[in-house]
């Protein structure tokens, strides 16, 4: 499984990359989550998600970071100098950092050149494994990215971040038979022309390829999944997690050949069995607090039940950039004493089990985890009908109600008939619950496996 970063924030793409890292541990005994980013908290983090669950214990990660780091007695195959070695640096960094693995970061400036920089990365014993430098000669942008052992000597050299990843990925896979499954479209975009001899070269469409809103045959497409449309023979395979999601596609790029539908797998630790309380007047909203989910239309749904006269209390699950806008307009509305806002937690199941609607309010969606967790655990989602999740998990009126996009007063109007009507939400709970049970009984690892052997 190969994604960009594993972090504290972590969202829906990275939880669907580790179950199903997870899933393919536990059927077949290992899997592997390679990621690309410097972070400072990768093994606090990964220590945490395997302590809840999220991560088995069958799971490799990889950092990239982390590896070169440990490649101290690596002898040099050829005598290699780096350019960037004699050039003129500041003496000390003008930035600097440390993770919790004790890998430094240091940034130096060039004493002559505003435009060139240098990053140089350490070892616990302050040895340094790897410099990233960029510099003009001769009036041309340069790049050097240069591996050293623990004597200081040159073990490898790239001239692009693009070939050191690809570099690196060959190593980890090496010339066993394997799937590489990219959820990151940002790492994608730089891996198109990395193959390895066996290995099933996957690319998860966990969003729309066009922009928010737009038609799906003629809207303006994503740049990065623009690039992986038009350069799709580097692929194997194309997975999406909807059947409408794929048909829009291939209408589009007619790539029907190499197109499967997997939908994400639900983690184990989200089909534990609490004590189900759900109460229709307690309302949960799942998700990262950005301009996609648009969980402001959640709060003003709220302030409708609350000017209805509807007693009910909303919590928000999630952090992101949009926090302080949303405590602010729940201020404003009068609705602190009705509103939490939890920050990221991980004990989202619980709460689910807890609650008595999910409301969801995204503006688009690769499938929506969040709906099936929430109604394997009796609570009813009530959410916008937009491509491509929200209707490949909920058949309205039966476990869960459609309400058309950016409709606030449909979802404030469902939630007090259901707090009205506690029979219609007691069907709906168990209907929800039902569904979702169904779903996780099927063998999702076994379609992966055999869009891989298909496709080879």
């Amino acid at each position: 499984m190969i994604t960009w970063i594993i972090d504290e924030k972590f969202g829906g793409l990275t939880t669907a990359c580790l179950q199903r890292a997870s899933s393919f541990a536990k059927k077949d005994g290992k899997s592997n989550v390679v990621t690309f980013a410097y972070t400072q908290h990768l093994n606090s983090t990964v220590e945490r998600l395997r302590g809840i669950g999220l991560i088995a214990s069958g799971v490799k990660v990889h950092n990239l970071y982390s590896d070169y780091a440990s490649r101290v007695s690596h002898p040099p195959v050829k005598k290699l100098a780096a350019k960037a070695e004699g050039m003129k640096w500041s003496v000390e960094p003008v930035e600097s950092q440390v993770n919790d693995a004790g890998i430094f970061k240091h940034v130096y400036a060039h004493t002559d050149d505003s435009a060139s920089s240098r990053i140089i990365y350490s070892r616990p014993d302050g040895s340094k494994f790897m410099s990233d430098a960029k510099f003009v000669v001769g009036g041309e942008s340069k790049r050097e990215i240069a591996i050293f052992n623990g004597a200081g000597e040159v073990l490898k050299k790239f001239s692009s971040a693009s070939s050191l990843y690809r570099h690196w990925l060959t190593e980890i896979v090496g010339y066993e038979e394997s799937i590489a499954v990219f959820d990151s479209s940002f790492v994608a975009s730089m891996m198109g022309p990395w193959r390895a001899p066996k290995t099933t070269k996957m690319f998860v469409f966990h969003s729309s390829h066009v922009v928010a809103g737009a038609e799906p045959e003629t809207g303006p497409v994503v740049p990065k999944h623009q690039k992986i449309a038009a350069n799709a023979d580097n692929w194997d395979v194309f997975v999406f997690l909807t059947r409408q999601q794929a048909d829009d596609f291939n209408a589009r790029f007619g790539h029907e050949s190499k197109s499967v539908v997997i939908p994400n797998i639900i983690k184990s630790s989200s089909l534990k069995k609490f004590s189900r309380r759900n109460d229709p007047r307690q309302i949960i909203s799942v998700g990262s607090l950005d301009s996609r989910k648009q969980v402001d239309h959640a709060i003003r749904a709220v302030h409708e039940l609350k000017e209805l006269g509807v007693d009910c209390k909303l919590t928000i699950v999630g952090k992101g950039q949009k926090q302080q806008e949303l405590q602010s307009l729940a201020k404003e509305l009068g609705l602190s004493d009705r509103i939490e806002f939890a920050g990221h937690v991980d004990d989202v199941p619980r709460r689910l089990a807890n609650s008595g609607i999910l409301l969801f309010t995204s503006k688009l969606e690769g499938q929506g985890l969040v709906l099936l967790e929430a109604q394997f655990h009796g609570c009813v989602p009530i959410s916008y009908d937009v491509r491509y999740g929200p209707a490949s998990v909920i058949d309205s009126g039966v476990n869960g109600l459609l309400v058309g996009p950016n409709d606030i007063h449909a979802l404030s109007s469902h939630v007090a008939s259901l707090i009205d009507n506690p029979k219609e939400y007691k069907r709906l709970s168990k209907q929800a619950h039902s569904s979702a049970k169904r779903y996780a009984r099927q063998d999702l690892t076994n379609l992966w496996i055999k869009a891989a052997k298909n496709a080879r």
